[in-house]
């Protein structure tokens, strides 16, 4: 593969962009060209999924179990039970349009989400907390580690302990981190990634588990679709995800369809 510009995806991406690119031309054994890339960035960034959409098709490859109505209305009638389930309504009651508000309510929102998480085979985001928890959390413990550090300098004969007194001054503030997020536990109550309705809890869910869905496609739903050709969207999904572990130093667990290389991802 000979060295490319790819323009604004590059200056995005930097070098992760490349050595990404190369990866996928030498597994995948086909070419990118720089405006394959620039047509994938939205918001200075590149989504998983929109990378795995390009390789399919440049190996001529389509993914129809992820489209596949049948499949995903199956799919929607497991999630809606378990939504019901966990909120302690009628299932039919749950409507892809309904707000997560008006499912999960404030007062009893930590234990019905808890619930659904358990029920459910597929990877429920944990609930957040509002956003000044953090800072808060995070100026308090930096706070306690700042005084703490401070006294300790002011002993006699450590001052060529100081390496080993920095590690202990990350310890303390994650440590005081820890407990402070602990004790504020009780405000995790807002709706994770900005879902506000029901389908966006449903296609976080679909996008976050996609090889959970292609891999466990029963045959016996869905008999439209070619099972070998899925077989290999999967092996594609799997070797890119390889690929972007390994590239960027993250877990392959962590990587899923709407993952964004820069934001949740780390490329640089």
């Amino acid at each position: 593969m000979t060295r490319r510009n790819y323009g604004v995806a590059g200056q995005v991406m930097g070098l992760d962009l490349l050595d990404v690119a190369f990866r996928v031309e030498k597994t995948f054994g086909v070419p990118l060209a720089a405006n394959d890339f620039e047509q994938l960035v939205r918001d200075r960034d590149i989504v998983v999924g929109d990378l795995y959409e390009l390789i399919l098709r440049r190996v001529h490859a389509r993914d129809t179990v992820r489209n596949d109505v049948r499949l995903n209305f199956a799919l929607w009638e497991e999630l809606q039970q378990q939504l019901g389930a966990a909120a302690g309504v009628p299932a039919d009651e749950v409507q892809l349009k309904m707000p997560l508000e008006l499912l999960f309510p404030p007062s009893t929102r930590r234990a019905a989400w808890e619930r659904l998480r358990t029920a459910s085979r597929y990877r429920i985001p944990t609930l957040d907390y509002p956003w000044p928890v953090r800072p808060i959390g995070f100026s308090l413990a930096l706070a306690m580690a700042l005084l703490e550090q401070f006294r300790i300098w002011q002993a006699a004969g450590v001052l060529w302990l100081w390496p080993i007194l920095g590690l202990v001054g990350i310890w303390m503030f994650a440590e005081s981190y820890g407990k402070v997020i602990a004790v504020l536990a009780a405000w995790r109550i807002r709706f994770p990634g900005g879902m506000k309705l029901v389908k966006d809890l449903a296609r976080a869910v679909v996008a976050t588990d996609y090889q959970t869905i292609l891999a466990g496609s029963p045959k016996g739903l869905v008999g439209s679709y070619d099972l070998p050709a899925n077989d290999r969207c999967l092996a594609i999904w799997q070797q890119l995800q390889e690929i972007l572990a390994d590239a960027l130093g993250v877990k392959v667990e962590e990587i899923a369809l709407k993952s964004r290389l820069i934001a949740d991802l780390g490329a640089n």
